[in-house]
């Protein structure tokens, strides 16, 4: 008898848990816009993955971030569904025209192709080691 309770009762725990979250995107999108004021730094190159861009830059303007795409090159930059080209973005700023100290962190989405061209940038590299160095968040 003790033991049906103590299962009837986490059952009805996690039934609340899974109502609960169930709201919580709904909550976290009329919350409070921590990061008003922020200037965040998205620093990619062609061959983006797409929703590693998209996704993380709805959220942060969400919260009330100022966002900012950098690149490598001026224009805009060509995002990628798994293998299959996807949208352009427009590019804010070149990697050439920021300054860390501009900024109060940094996003680098992945893929298969923007990652590797990063790291084969000088001043891409600079970039994000003076944002590290400044103890920004990257």
């Amino acid at each position: 008898m003790i033991e049906a309770l103590s299962i009837h009762a986490e059952l009805k725990m996690r039934r609340q848990a899974l109502s609960d979250m169930a709201y919580l995107p709904e909550r976290m999108m009329n919350g409070p816009r921590k990061l008003e004021g922020k200037r965040i730094a998205v620093l990619a190159a062609d061959g983006f993955e797409k929703v590693e861009l998209t996704a993380p830059v709805a959220a942060l303007k969400q919260a009330g971030a100022d966002v900012a795409v950098v690149a490598l090159h001026p224009g805009r930059i060509r995002g990628m569904n798994v293998h299959q080209p996807a949208d352009l973005v427009q590019v804010d700023k070149t990697v050439s025209e920021v300054n860390a100290s501009d900024y109060d962190g940094l996003l680098i989405p992945g893929g298969y192709i923007s990652p590797d061209l990063l790291r084969q940038s000088a001043l891409a590299r600079a970039f994000v080691r003076e944002m590290s160095e400044l103890g920004k968040p990257v």
